[in-house]
């Protein structure tokens, strides 16, 4: 599969950001192509990507002089998540993605500094960072 311009700038864009090797990032897409089209295969015309939209697809072929063109139309509905995310910033408030971004960050950081809970008290130093389940809620 080849990449336009723009889909390699976002495809760049969702390996930095991810911290995800281009592969893994690369599997992931064909994933969802892939749920896409074995939908299609089932009769079904809609699928779920996780924390974005629910997107309904439909496609004709149509014959012109050029040959036989494949029309995609898509809908999409945004998923709670996504919906969240504009709330904060409209609200001025950080963003879930953003606070689990961080706390992500700052798991890594502490672990390579090697600083336990036994040694450094995280409530009261970083409380929006302290609670290491509370991001697992982001996915949920």
């Amino acid at each position: 599969m080849k990449l336009s311009e723009k889909e390699k700038d976002a495809f760049e864009k969702l390996c930095a950001i991810s911290e995800k090797d281009k592969k893994t990032v690369m599997d992931v897409l064909i994933s969802i192509l892939v749920m896409t089209t074995k939908a299609d295969y089932n009769d079904e015309s809609e699928i779920t990507i996780p924390l974005l939209c629910n997107l309904k697809f439909d496609y004709k072929d149509e014959l012109t002089s050029r040959g036989m063109l494949t029309k995609v139309l898509l809908e999409a509905t945004p998923n709670q998540a996504l919906i969240n995310e504009f709330s904060a910033i409209s609200e001025g408030e950080t963003t879930p993605s953003e606070k689990y971004y961080n706390k992500r960050q700052f798991k890594l950081y502490k672990k390579s500094l090697g600083i336990t809970d036994n040694n450094f008290d995280f409530k009261t130093e970083f409380p929006d960072y302290a609670d290491e389940d509370e991001d697992e809620d982001f996915l949920l």
